[in-house]
Parts: C-alpha cells; sequence; structure tokens
C-alpha cells in the first residue's frame, strides 16, 4: 500500500492478497483461495472516508453432506445442488464508510453489500451512530439493517412418486436445504448506549440493543434454543470494560 496528499487530505491505498484455512467447530474446514481486496481511505481534519471491495473463491465443506445428498436424486437434485453449492464459489464484498469528528460529537456511518452464488446468498446492510462528549462520559444512539436479498426458501426436491422411504430422505434434504436458507440474517436494531472513560487506559460501556428480526428469521442470534421464536423482538443489556491501548 501506499500514501499520498491531496491538500489537507491524507489518502491512502491498501491491496491485499492471500489465502485462508479455517477449521470449525464440526470438523469441517472454510477455506478462501485467490483473495484480493483493495481500501482506499481518505482522512483530513474532522472527516474521514474509506471504499473497500474484496473478492475470494470460497469453499466450506459443512455443506457438502447436503450437496452430495441432493445429487443423488438425479437431475433436479443436482440442478439444485449447482445452485447453492459452496464449493470454490466466488464470493464478493463492497464497503462505504464515513466519519464526521469535530471533537465534542461524532457521526459515523457504512454500509456494506455481499454477493455470492451460494446457499448464504446476497445481503446487505448498513448503519449510522451518532454521539456527544461531556467530559468522560460519552452517550450513543445507533440505527442498523441487515437484509438478505436472494431467496430464503426453495420447494427442493419434489415428493411426487417417490416410495415412502425416498421421500422420507427427499423430505429431510428439503428442510436441511431450508433451515440453511432460512438463517440468514435480517434485521432492524436500535442500540442506545453510554461509555464512560473512568481511566487513562480503561473505559466502562453499557449498551442497550433493541433487536426487531425480520419474519422468520434469527437475524444476527446464533445458537438458537427450544423455546425461541424467530421474526420476534429481542431486547439485550449489555456491560463491558475496555482496555484503551
Amino acid at each position: 500500500g501506499f500514501d499520498f496528499r491531496t491538500g489537507e487530505f491524507t489518502n491512502t491505498i491498501r491491496i491485499n492478497v492471500g489465502e485462508i484455512d479455517i477449521d470449525l467447530p464440526d470438523g469441517t474446514r472454510s477455506q478462501a483461495r485467490h483473495l484480493w481486496g483493495i481500501t482506499v481511505s481518505t482522512e483530513g481534519g474532522d472527516f474521514g472516508a474509506h471504499a473497500s471491495y474484496l473478492r475470494a473463491d470460497i469453499t466450506v465443506d459443512s455443506f457438502d453432506a447436503l450437496f452430495d445428498g441432493l445429487r443423488a436424486f438425479g437431475p433436479q437434485g443436482r440442478e439444485l445442488a449447482a445452485r447453492y453449492e459452496f464449493e470454490d464459489e466466488r464470493v464478493e464484498f463492497f464497503g462505504l464508510g464515513a466519519r464526521f469528528d469535530p471533537g465534542n460529537w461524532f457521526l459515523r456511518g457504512e454500509a456494506a453489500y455481499l454477493e455470492s452464488d451460494t446457499i448464504i446468498g446476497d445481503r446487505h446492510g448498513w448503519y449510522v451512530t451518532g454521539g456527544v462528549r461531556v467530559g468522560a462520559f460519552t452517550p450513543y444512539l445507533t440505527v442498523a439493517r441487515i437484509q438478505t436479498d436472494s431467496e430464503t426458501s426453495d420447494p427442493g426436491l419434489s415428493l411426487v412418486g417417490l416410495p415412502p422411504p425416498v421421500a422420507a430422505r427427499a423430505a429431510a434434504l428439503n428442510a436441511a436445504l431450508n433451515t440453511a436458507l432460512g438463517n440468514a440474517p435480517a434485521q432492524k436494531s436500535l442500540s442506545a448506549g453510554l461509555r464512560w472513560d473512568f481511566k487513562r487506559n480503561l473505559a466502562l460501556k453499557i449498551q442497550y440493543d433493541y433487536l426487531d428480526l425480520d419474519e422468520g428469521s434469527p437475524g444476527v442470534l446464533i445458537n438458537e434454543q427450544p423455546g425461541f421464536e424467530r421474526g420476534r423482538n429481542v431486547s439485550i443489556l449489555s456491560a463491558m470494560v475496555n482496555f484503551v491501548f
């Protein structure tokens, strides 16, 4: 990467290339190959902005059993597997962000878009955060939205004319496919918080989050428990201490 100045602004261009291997908790692996990205940013006085692009060919092994099962059902299964498989598939990310911070208050926001011809589909999201600084205290408010732009369900394999044992297997594969598609995050959120810098390198942050989940979606929540209802409202109260270096 390199930096250059334009008037009062310092501009930075960063290029990243590489590959990633991640061992997942279920014993499978996620891989990113032919990964490259570019980030362009500018900073000057109270204002800053950045734009990012990243692309890679992604493989996620944890879906292999589902797609292998679908392919065993002939042409319709192979078509479904080809539509959603996660084997060396291109994934692209675009992001734009900006901030304005004159000192006593601040406003920042970001928008991002993820595009993929895989089971995770296409997604976009944005957030805007604003706050004021009053001595050691910083109250702030954040509004955010994340949506899935691709299908979150699929009719799957046709069960017509299949013997009962085979139909049961096809129905199980359809259910697994729709569970994966339905896990796509979609929600609106409103967060209110207070940061207290009570020591030179220590800050206490208390935050309340109100999540309005879209119908049928778990939002950004994971590890669903029995009795959890998708598409409902969720409130979260958290407190943490940040170490500032």
